[in-house]
């Protein structure tokens, strides 16, 4: 994990169960110099969920958004008041853009989520693992 985020990735594990990491770090965006957050969750050392944060002008926020877009196809988001949420599902995972505008500012997060990684923890010892089928198409 170092090799990726460099030498700022800070990880802890769950005292809760020791199967779990919550692994932090802070970049720096070489497009706008500002501050992006990288959380990640992993289990068994293999990553459940990824999420990419910053507080971002509107002009890098579409940035963001375009990019997504670019790769994974357009989504009609889901809007209530200031806060905006767009998803895709690839595959077993599922990639979600949420945005909160705030004046003249907005907060944005891109997550990845990795169902077979989730659907593989389980929570007490004598449970089973559990590994998640691929939707078919329909």
């Amino acid at each position: 994990m170092r090799l990726l985020l460099g030498p700022g990735l800070a990880c802890q594990r769950s005292q809760a169960d020791a199967r779990l990491q919550d692994c932090r770090a802070t970049i720096t965006d070489p497009l706008t110099d500002a501050p992006v957050s990288i959380w990640l969750a992993a289990i068994d050392s293999a990553t459940g969920v990824v999420t990419v944060s910053a507080t971002l002008t509107a002009r890098d926020f579409e940035r963001w958004r375009t990019a997504i877009e670019s790769a994974y196809g357009r989504r009609s988001a889901t809007v209530q008041g200031s806060q905006g949420m767009a998803q895709w599902i690839l595959g077993t995972q599922m990639l979600r853009l949420t945005w909160r505008a705030a004046t003249p500012r907005i907060e944005a997060s891109v997550s990845l989520v990795d169902g077979p990684v989730l659907d593989g923890w389980t929570l007490g010892a004598r449970d089973t693992a559990r590994i998640a089928k691929p939707r078919t198409p329909g």
